[in-house]
């Protein structure tokens, strides 16, 4: 009888000990999600900041080359710069600077995003990337002129035909782990902002004034 009560205690006191025992992972596990919880709300934070970032940007990038194309130089050394960006920034034209200027920073995004140790994030670089050559294609519009309706149309089927090849090349590169070669994702940058640029030395930048380059922020955010 003696002993079946020393067993009926050892076996209580393992279970009382069991209990404990859960009751501690049971904390540190609810701990470890609000841990995680946190860091992904901090993160998403972090990810809204450097979109708005971004935004901000690029819209003073494009208020700085409005600026210089309105603007007389103060140096020599900007005349060239003033006249280059002339050509391009006419009050009839169709595509908006603040459009460029977004493509600029995106495939600035997706090339430095490419050397880093995460090859999946050119993924949403090049998500970017598409949204404001798609801006700038749908921004090009149909001109009157027939021989120029032509023109624009053959030089939006490269654009479209060069921002595929962008997609299959960084889709490839992150499939790789980044063991693809970046000079293929370079190559093909390259080739989609060749197209781009011929698009927009026929069509012409239109410089946005300062509250359309402030009405730009909200429709950024519904993109992003």
């Amino acid at each position: 009888m003696k002993q079946q009560q020393v067993t009926n205690r050892e076996v209580k006191q393992e279970a009382v000990g069991l209990l404990n025992e859960m009751k501690m992972l049971s904390e540190r596990s609810n701990q470890t999600y609000e841990r995680e919880e946190k860091l992904v709300r901090q993160n998403h934070r972090l990810e809204e900041q450097v979109d708005e970032w971004k935004s901000r940007y690029a819209r003073a990038k494009a208020q700085l080359r409005t600026l210089r194309s309105s603007s007389p130089p103060l140096q020599q050394a900007d005349m060239g710069q003033v006249a280059k960006a002339g050509d391009l920034i006419q009050e009839d034209g169709l595509v908006q600077d603040i459009h460029v200027t977004r493509f600029q920073v995106a495939v600035d995004e997706l090339l430095r995003n490419a050397r880093t140790s995460e090859a999946e994030s050119v993924l949403p670089a090049v998500r970017q990337v598409v949204v404001a050559v798609r801006q700038i294609s749908q921004a090009s519009g149909e001109p009157s002129k027939e021989e120029t309706a032509q023109q624009i149309s053959k030089l939006k089927a490269k654009v479209s035909a060069t921002a595929n090849n962008l997609i299959t090349a960084s889709k490839n590169f992150a499939a790789s782990k980044g063991l693809s070669p970046v000079s293929l994702l370079d190559a093909a940058t390259s080739h989609l902002t060749t197209a781009v640029v011929e698009l927009i030395r026929l069509v012409k930048i239109h410089p946005s004034p300062v509250d359309a380059l402030d009405g730009e922020e909200e429709e950024n955010s519904v993109i992003a």
